[in-house]
């Protein structure tokens, strides 16, 4: 949220949500050598209560937080009843 003046720098809060997903490896039509690497994971998951954006952080199973690396809605047009995420390991 933004600050109370142009002085004051946004507040942010941090939101953890648990949601069902399953997860594998990415996929060769992602991996493109630069921005998405072999080693990344795919998470396909329903809608969550926010939705899901860049640079968010994924926790799976209890693990280290991952980089949400890309994120596309299913169906691509029109309202989503999912996401297909792609994490980096690292």
């Amino acid at each position: 949220m933004p600050g109370a003046t142009e002085f004051d720098p946004p507040t942010t809060s941090t939101v953890f949500e648990t949601v069902t997903a399953v997860v594998q490896g990415v996929g060769l039509e992602y991996a493109d050598g630069s921005s998405v690497r072999s080693s990344d994971l795919t998470v396909q998951c329903g809608v969550p209560s926010i939705a899901p954006d860049l640079g968010n952080k994924v926790r799976i199973d209890g693990g280290p937080f991952l980089s949400v690396r890309q994120v596309d809605p299913v169906p691509a047009a029109g309202d989503p009843v999912g996401y297909i995420l792609i994490v980096s390991r690292g």
